[in-house]
């Protein structure tokens, strides 16, 4: 019961961290009377005071309510690709772990894409593609589902020689029945907690897609291009870099520690992969 409850603190911590985040995206536009794309150079770089609460940009924009629509970008891409990633990743790693025709195929797949330092194929990605809210979630995709589909096999692969598995066989149960009605549940805990890791990588993945100029363009607001705005005037406009910050900071650890609350508190044990997926 110890171990339990010491598992539900970083829980609430984290989903604490979370829905501020969310309320902060869903009314901070409505708690700032300005527009985020609304442009007053009489007032750029003003210090966060009780007009402006975080400071405005370099063409003296409100910083507090480009943060709160980039929450909103940040958030949504971040989910998206957490529940892409993940659906592929258990269909690739359940069906490779079962089909060993298909095993050297798509974990060969999955090998090259992870051979590619993961910020690097993003960038090539959105060099082909083009910036915009939907190629960066494909990007991304692309980027996290390799590892979730390794996660997967390798637990699938211990599940797939379980004595009720073979049973089932036995008894003439469908390889799609097998797959999907037996061996994906037991994956799931494992997924769950992948699938959080997978939603903080998003968003920090994201913001520097958005920092290095390969993500959300202007003027669509993005926390990365905020803390890209702030590299040539961190003296004068410490808070282009302070505020955009902290929020990656706390949407990182706030799902990091959901993440790791649910692992332990569901006794999740992630298989590890050797080198090559094998």
């Amino acid at each position: 019961m110890k171990n339990q409850n010491k598992s539900l603190i970083p829980i609430w911590i984290g989903s604490s961290i979370l829905a501020i985040l969310i309320l902060f995206a869903a009314f901070g536009p409505m708690l700032s009377p300005f527009d985020p794309f609304e442009m007053n150079m009489a007032e750029r770089f003003s210090p966060p005071g009780l007009a402006n609460l975080m400071g405005t940009d370099e063409f003296g924009r409100d910083v507090f309510i480009r943060l709160a629509y980039g929450a909103r970008n940040s958030l949504l891409i971040g989910f998206l690709v957490a529940f892409l990633s993940s659906l592929l990743g258990i269909v690739i790693g359940l069906y490779a772990s079962y089909y060993k025709f298909l095993d050297h195929l798509l974990m060969r797949i999955c090998d090259g894409l992870s051979a590619i330092p993961g910020i690097l194929l993003a960038i090539a990605l959105m060099a082909a593609m083009g910036p915009s809210v939907t190629n960066i979630v494909i990007a991304l995709t692309v980027v996290s589902t390799p590892n979730i589909a390794r996660i997967v096999r390798s637990g699938a692969l211990v599940i797939k020689k379980q004595p009720y598995i073979e049973a089932v066989h036995t008894l003439g149960g469908s390889h799609s029945r097998i797959i999907w009605l037996n061996m994906s549940p037991a994956i799931l805990p494992a997924l769950l907690v992948q699938a959080s890791f997978a939603f903080a990588s998003a968003i920090l993945s994201e913001a520097s897609l958005s920092f290095l100029g390969a993500g959300i363009s202007e003027p669509q607001p993005s926390w990365g291009s905020i803390l890209q705005s702030s590299t040539h005037v961190i003296g004068r406009a410490w808070w282009l870099a302070l505020f955009p910050g902290l929020l990656l900071v706390l949407s990182v650890l706030g799902l990091n520690l959901l993440g790791d609350g649910a692992r332990d508190l569901m006794d999740v044990k992630l298989p590890t992969t050797k080198k090559g997926g094998r």
